[in-house]
């Protein structure tokens, strides 16, 4: 999941309705097949692939539904089992809601959880400095990150990096966890494990570990090769994608999800590969070392958008480059869910209950952050879903 630079003064309104839902045909998906097994990682691209993969034509078609359309950018939705939709606002466009429930009538973003969280942007005491990712956890919550800075690359706020908690039936805040912060430091995303979350840092390269009872946290594969950006980032076409001054894009550790069993992490650089390791080296400080060199390369997979853990295993990973939405089984089978040009920039991914994966096309690549510091948006933002085989693990949410 990736945030941008802002563009400039909004000039569209934070309560507009949204576009009515319609569906729309899409092309045959193509499964893929991969040669997999998790590899040995010394850290570095040197390693052999862990896959290859060859693509034949199906006749089976996929619908995509459009769930919603928005005039800004929306990166992250989060759908509870009772139908409550949540939404995470980029800020590209200028300053305004952060989090918003979208209202089951029509659809208007309200803020969330309420004004006063969504009213700042450089003050942690008076509210969110940067919502970056949404989540519903197990316990039924709404979890918000607050990246730590107003914007991926600005100097991080001290006490802004942030994981909260919000009681969905109260509609409060019911907790909030520290993170540990670097100057540089924007945290990222954020996975579940009984009592332990992991979260990403994009900004300062590493893992961070956190124990939900005592708040206690710690970094885990700091500065490390796995958690590095060490390639360019491709958005749509392959095209490179660079900052305002030209330099390249880079964000390090980026993506993260948890097996189904809770035996595995899985992590990536925004940029690729996916890494896995024993989720136990995880769970204490004292095993940092021990977790250093246990890292397996899991799948050379490039650009990431965004990713999404099923209760079977199924590892959805989206793929700005192409358009399209890849699987990756636990075991290295590899397939396209569905591929389309709509689909500009899949983010953060979401699956339901009902076994339909949720699809954020943020047309992240088309923003001046990620763009020679051009807007090539084309409004409005769109979010899709397609059905999938499977409901969500529930070690992740319910």
């Amino acid at each position: 999941m990736l945030t941008t630079r802002r563009l400039g003064p909004p000039n569209r309104t934070d309560r507009r309705r949204s576009l009515p839902l319609k569906r729309v045909a899409v092309s045959p998906w193509v499964p893929c097949v991969m040669v997999a097994g998790l590899l040995a990682c010394g850290g570095c691209d040197s390693n052999p692939p862990v896959t290859t993969s060859t693509s034949t034509q199906s006749t089976d078609p996929n619908v995509l539904t459009e769930v919603f359309a928005s005039d800004r950018v929306v990166n992250g939705i989060v759908v509870t089992p009772g139908g409550r939709r949540f939404v995470v606002y980029t800020q590209t466009e200028g300053r305004g809601v952060q989090v918003a429930e979208l209202s089951p009538r029509d659809g208007r973003p309200i803020p969330y959880p309420d004004q006063r969280w969504n009213s700042t942007r450089h003050d942690p005491r008076t509210g969110l400095v940067k919502a970056n990712t949404i989540r519903l956890g197990p316990d039924g919550a709404l979890w918000i990150i607050d990246g730590g800075a107003p914007d991926f690359g600005e100097p991080a706020v001290r006490g802004a990096a942030r994981l909260i908690r919000v009681d969905l039936t109260s509609n409060t805040v019911t907790r909030v966890y520290p993170i540990s912060q670097k100057s540089t430091s924007f945290i990222d995303d954020v996975r579940f494990r009984g009592n332990m979350a992991y979260l990403t840092d994009a900004g300062s390269p590493g893992l961070i570990s956190l124990n939900l009872q005592t708040g206690l946290n710690w970094r885990v594969l700091d500065g490390a090769p796995e958690t590095t950006a060490r390639r360019a980032m491709l958005g749509g076409g392959g095209r490179e994608l660079r900052k305002p001054d030209n330099s390249p894009v880079k964000l390090h550790a980026d993506q993260i999800e948890v097996s189904p069993q809770g035996d595995v992490v899985y992590f990536s650089p925004a940029s690729g590969p996916i890494f896995s390791i024993d989720a136990r080296l995880l769970d204490a400080p004292e095993l940092s070392d021990k977790a250093t060199r246990n890292v397996r390369k899991f799948a050379d997979f490039g650009t990431i958008g965004g990713t999404a853990m099923d209760a079977e295993g199924t590892l959805y990973v989206s793929d700005p480059e192409n358009h399209r939405i890849e699987a990756i089984s636990a075991t290295g089978n590899h397939r396209t869910v569905i591929a389309d040009p709509r689909l500009a920039w899949p983010d953060a991914l979401w699956i339901t209950r009902d076994h339909r994966l949720y699809i954020p096309a943020a047309q992240l690549d088309r923003t001046p952050g990620m763009n020679s510091g051009r807007n090539e948006l084309q409004f409005p933002i769109r979010v899709f879903s397609v059905p999938i085989a499977a409901g969500p693990a529930p070690n992740d949410h319910n």
